[in-house]
């Protein structure tokens, strides 16, 4: 079992509180929780942002609302700055309660309202088989719009990425 983490900054320069805009009555980042519990292989849910309606929203989709610090919110923070955090508050909230630490996150982005959960079963699934294991601290999906995600960036060493093919995905039913 693994949890998941979606980073949800409110604050984007281009399109402030985007993963907050509604498609069908719903917001984007309703759709990233829903995908991600649906899947049925997270522990739990996270969404890590600084702002409260977003906490709220994740909240009532059944996400568990992390409340990020505000240095970790400006522009020039990454992705995986937010995920080493709350990786280490969520291990540490474990260890309290005499759990292990979890050795893996899946990082889910708060506006892909398209992300099947049979897609992040199957992805997972391919990562497991193809990389996790291997010398490799993670991997990460491609996935162009009219394509299958059958595609992960290896990291190989401090600074080279390969792109590794799991080839054919067909679970598109």
């Amino acid at each position: 079992e693994i949890d998941c983490i979606i980073p949800a900054r409110a604050n984007s320069t281009r399109f402030p509180r985007k993963h907050l805009a509604r498609v069908n009555g719903i917001p984007l980042i309703g759709y990233a929780i829903e995908s991600a519990r649906e899947s049925g292989i997270f522990g739990n849910v996270y969404v890590s942002s600084e702002d409260k309606e977003t906490l709220e929203v994740a909240e009532r989709f059944g996400a568990v609302p992390k409340l990020r610090p505000a240095r970790l919110s400006e522009a020039n923070v990454r992705v995986p700055e937010v995920v080493l955090h709350e990786a280490d508050g969520i291990n540490s909230e474990r260890a309290l309660l005499g759990l292990p630490p979890r050795q893996s996150v899946c990082v889910i982005l708060p506006t892909v309202a398209l992300l099947l959960p049979r897609e992040i079963r199957a992805m997972w699934e391919l990562c497991l088989d193809k990389v996790i294991g291997e010398d490799s601290s993670g991997c990460m999906t491609i996935v162009r719009p009219a394509e299958d995600p059958t595609y992960l960036l290896v990291r190989e060493g401090d600074y080279h990425i390969k792109l590794v093919q799991l080839g054919p995905y067909t679970d598109r039913a």
